[in-house]
């Protein structure tokens, strides 16, 4: 028991130092936050549980339609091939479903 309290113990003092680092990536897809944050937490030697732990706890905006827009209008500028626009979008890490819903090439 006193090993899971360290553990919830210290998770709980990590989640406000990564939600400041969250922060400064909600310019990207949510998916790509997840996985930069989950490289650094890698980097600094958290489990895998801990890791996933942090992630449940922060919050994610939704609302990524203006970097999507973003993106789109900048890929657009160098190609008006529909799957490689959808390639590059994928690349950024948005998912397929989300830029099929949003796309009007």
């Amino acid at each position: 028991h006193i090993d899971n309290y360290n553990e919830e113990e210290m998770i709980e003092q990590l989640i406000p130092k990564y939600q400041k680092i969250q922060y400064t990536l909600t310019n990207l897809p949510i998916v790509k936050q997840k996985l930069k944050l989950t490289q650094k937490m890698a980097l600094k030697g958290l489990s895998t549980t801990t890791i996933h732990e942090i992630l449940k706890n922060l919050e994610y905006d939704e609302d990524i339609d203006d970097a999507f827009e973003k993106d789109l209008n900048k890929i657009k500028t160098k190609t008006n091939n529909e799957n490689k626009i959808i390639h590059k979008l994928l690349m950024l890490g948005y998912t397929y479903d989300y830029i099929k819903r949003h796309i009007d090439v």
